[in-house]
C-alpha cells in the first residue's frame, strides 16, 4: 500500500491517505476534515481509537472516538455506532469488530 501511495501524487487525498497509513493519525484526519470528506474522517477516526486502544493510550481513544461515534449516531450508521460502542474505554470490547 505505501508503495502505491509514494506513487500516487500530491493531491489532499494522497497525503491523508499516506499519513493514515502511517499511523500518523493527526495530520491525516486533518487533511480529511479539509477536504470535506466528512464520513471518510470518521471512519478514520474510529480506526485511530482502535490503533490507540491496542497500543494502550487509552487517553488517546476518547478523542478519536467521540466525534466519530456522534456523527455516526447522527446519521444513522449502526455498525459503526457498535464498532464505536465496543472501543470504549469503558467497555473495554475490542473483539466486536
Amino acid at each position: 500500500m505505501r508503495q502505491w501511495l509514494a506513487g500516487s501524487g500530491e493531491s489532499l487525498w494522497s497525503r491523508a491517505a499516506r499519513a493514515l497509513v502511517d499511523h500518523d493519525f493527526q495530520p491525516g484526519l486533518a487533511l480529511l476534515e479539509d477536504i470535506g470528506a466528512i464520513r471518510s474522517l470518521n471512519v478514520a477516526r474510529l480506526w485511530a481509537a482502535r490503533v490507540s486502544f491496542e497500543s494502550g493510550r487509552t487517553a488517546d481513544v476518547e478523542e478519536s472516538l467521540n466525534p466519530a461515534l456522534d456523527f455516526f449516531h447522527s446519521v444513522g450508521a449502526k455498525r459503526f455506532v457498535r464498532r464505536a460502542e465496543a472501543l470504549s474505554v469503558s467497555s473495554r470490547v475490542p473483539d466486536a469488530w
